[in-house]
């Protein structure tokens, strides 16, 4: 089976600021129906959701599509992207129309399981407080950040810190109860830091049971939908090297929190000699590992496809 892991917003890049429609949106579903894709993951977040939530602040939040370029959501930048995607996602919900609900929807409708997914600590830019993609909560709590020069990602959020395990399972909370479904995505490697440099085995405790309380949450949706629902979570490609990271996916697997576990790399790089025997040696089982091939492919930001 094919898995596509579809980005939070590349879907909204195809098309000049301020002028998608639905049709836009079913270029990516009409290529799907009949293939070999089982699997739809529907992207929902960076740092800021795309959509609004009442729990993470949005790439729409003080936005103002007739604005343009210079109002103060873009804090200074003249990044074409970062305009498009706020005023694509505002025109679309000003027609009335979610576009993770719609993907979610025409999957199905194509016969393939829609999946949500959650980068659980996306940080892009980090050297830069400025940049319009982090969150005011970003940059109004450095003290909550892993921002040890020598962690191998910058300023990421410090799960250590219960308030951000809390942050994000409401936001996982709020994605159940929003959206229909087959299954919820946690990609760890967006980005892999998540505890201090060093501290992740001492720490990993802390975010096993974020684990086993977002798999509360599943539960519960499970019951209010009335359909089975899934959770998955992507994690480097060793156990060693999750476990380095504070994620003992092992546990996880052992206590069967998640149904599956997707291993890889961080970027655009493929392995082409996954060891998923080490996992299945260390979780005792043949339990479902399924390997993560990254490739970044984005569109022009003129709308011209290459």
């Amino acid at each position: 089976m094919i898995f596509f892991d579809e980005d939070s917003d590349a879907r909204v890049f195809r098309t000049e600021a301020g002028t998608i429609t639905a049709r836009e949106l079913d270029v990516p579903l009409n290529t799907i129906g009949g293939t070999r894709l089982g699997v739809l993951i529907v992207g929902v977040n960076a740092m800021k959701t795309n959509y609004p939530s009442k729990v993470m602040q949005s790439h729409l939040d003080g936005f103002d599509c007739s604005l343009g370029m210079g109002q103060p959501f873009m804090r200074g930048s003249h990044n074409p992207w970062l305009y498009r995607r706020s005023a694509n996602f505002q025109v679309l919900f000003n027609q009335g129309i979610d576009s993770n609900a719609y993907l979610l929807d025409g999957a199905r409708k194509r016969g393939v399981s829609p999946w949500i997914g959650v980068r659980m600590n996306d940080i892009h830019n980090g050297h830069d407080p400025q940049d319009p993609l982090h969150s005011d909560f970003w940059r109004e709590h450095p003290e909550l950040l892993c921002n040890d020069v020598s962690h191998p990602c910058e300023n990421t959020f410090d799960y250590s810190h219960e308030i951000i395990r809390e942050r994000f399972l409401a936001l996982i909370e709020e994605l159940s109860l929003r959206y229909n479904a087959d299954g919820i995505f946690l990609d760890w490697m967006r980005w892999p830091s998540h505890v201090p440099y060093g501290k992740g085995p001492e720490r990993a405790p802390l975010i096993t049971d974020f684990m086993r309380k977002a798999k509360e949450i599943v539960r519960k949706a499970e019951a209010r939908r009335g359909h089975g629902i899934t959770l998955h979570a992507r994690v480097p490609l060793t156990p060693e090297n999750a476990l380095r990271l504070g994620l003992d996916a092992v546990a996880w697997c052992r206590e069967k929190i998640v149904d599956s576990l997707f291993i890889g790399e961080f970027g655009c790089g493929i392995e082409s000699d996954a060891p998923v025997e080490r996992w299945h040696e260390a979780i005792g089982n043949r339990f479902p590992v399924i390997v993560s091939l990254e490739h970044g492919y984005q569109t022009d930001p003129s709308g011209n496809i290459p």
